[in-house]
Formats: C-alpha cells, structure tokens, sequence
C-alpha cells in the first residue's frame, strides 16, 4: 500500500514537471503545454496546448480551451487555503492506472484550486479498496 501511494505520488510530481506551464498575454489566463492525454473535470483531452482562465461570472470555475478551440473543458474548482507564491501558474496531474487527471490549478497569486475527482475515479477507487480487503480477508482465512 505506501508503495502505490508512493508510486502515485512520484507520478503526480513527474506530471507537475513534465506539463509546462506559462505565462499567456493576459494576466488571469496562462497558456499549458501537456504532453500527455488528461481528464479535466468530466471531459477527456488530448495532449497539446492550451489556455487557462477562470470564468468570467464564475472564479471558482475554469476554461480550458485548447488552442484550436476544438477542444474545451469547463471544471468546476473548490478554493484551497494556500497562497500560490511563484511567478509562474501551478498545474499539478493525478495519475490513476493509465490516466492522468488535474487535479490542482494555481495562478500566481492566487489560492490554489482544488479540481473534484470525477466520480467514476472515485467509485473506482472504493471499488479497489473493497476488492483489497476481500482478498486480504480471503488470503488469512485459507
């Protein structure tokens, strides 16, 4: 068990790294570059750049439209109590199996925001600890 916590956190790290945040032109908007396939909010995006702001009649909420415009997702974002600091905005991924999902958004500046796990990662995720404890239970009964 802290080995897949450890693995998970390792990967969320390297995810951090490898998409490189910037500044865009405007102040409340930054421009991401990830080179990986990600899950922001329900909506699954492909590897590529895109622009970040927050909603104009909503802060808490998040556009992220790729710089095409064919590809958007709008996320839903829960405030968290800590100062982003840097210069530089702060994208931070999860990585589930195969998938990685954002997980935390940070302008300069500002508070960092939370972005809600989709359900179906959540159900997958009880769904996993239940089997756990069925086959733990399982293994010292026989």
């Amino acid at each position: 068990m802290k080995r897949q916590i450890f693995g998970i956190v390792m990967a969320a790290g390297i995810a951090v790294l490898i998409a490189a945040p910037s500044f865009a032109q405007a102040t409340d908007q930054a421009i991401l570059r990830v080179p990986f396939q990600f899950v922001a909010g329900n909506t699954v995006l492909p590897a590529g750049t895109y622009t970040v702001r927050a909603g104009e009649s909503d802060p808490a909420v998040l556009w992220i439209v790729s710089t095409n415009g064919r590809r958007v997702s709008i996320v839903a974002t829960n405030f968290g109590g800590r100062l982003n600091a840097r210069s530089r905005p702060l994208f931070q991924f999860r990585k589930y199996g195969d998938a990685y999902l954002l997980a935390q958004v940070a302008m300069p500046g500002e508070s960092v925001r939370q972005v809600p796990l989709p359900e179906n990662v959540v159900e997958q995720d009880l769904v996993k600890v239940a089997r756990l404890r069925y086959e733990a239970r399982f293994a010292s009964n026989g």
